[in-house]
């Protein structure tokens, strides 16, 4: 064989190691990606799995009649940063919840000894934005605490 064409398959042969190596890069590029795609999708799904562990605790305090704390329960699940509500998800709740409490207040103001300047606190709250639910819900249960006892 002569030197040439011993050079000449030699430098075949390297090139077909680079292609290899270049594929192989380009496949392993896409693994990655494909494996970095699974991944966020099992995360998705686990915090979907613990959200509605969350939603199914809060729901057994409904079972239980305990109202105050199962909107204390879902308050701590929407303020909860590892989930993520479309807005108007939060707005239905928020709307459903003012006037569920709004409704419980009116039966607590007949059945306690709430003051005039109680019953505007807890109005105020009711309005107030700028507290989280879980921080008015505690001040409003000390109220009703207060004039119910």
């Amino acid at each position: 064989m002569s030197p040439f064409i011993i050079i000449i398959l030699a430098l075949l042969v390297v090139l077909g190691l680079v292609i290899l190596v270049i594929f192989s890069n380009e496949s392993n590029t896409i693994m990655q990606s494909k494996l970095n795609e699974q991944e966020n999708r099992l995360n998705q799904m686990e915090k979907q799995l613990q959200l509605q562990n969350d939603v199914s605790y809060c729901m057994s305090h409904i079972q239980t009649n305990d109202l105050d704390e199962a909107w204390y329960c879902f308050d701590k699940v929407i303020e909860n940063p590892n989930y993520y509500f479309e807005p108007e998800v939060l707005e239905q709740y928020y709307e459903t919840r003012n006037a569920e409490l709004a409704q419980i207040n009116s039966v607590n103001y007949g059945n306690c000894n709430l003051t005039d300047v109680q019953k505007m606190q807890i109005n105020s709250l009711m309005n107030d934005d700028s507290i989280t639910p879980s921080v008015k819900f505690s001040q409003m249960s000390m109220i009703h605490q207060s004039g119910c006892n």
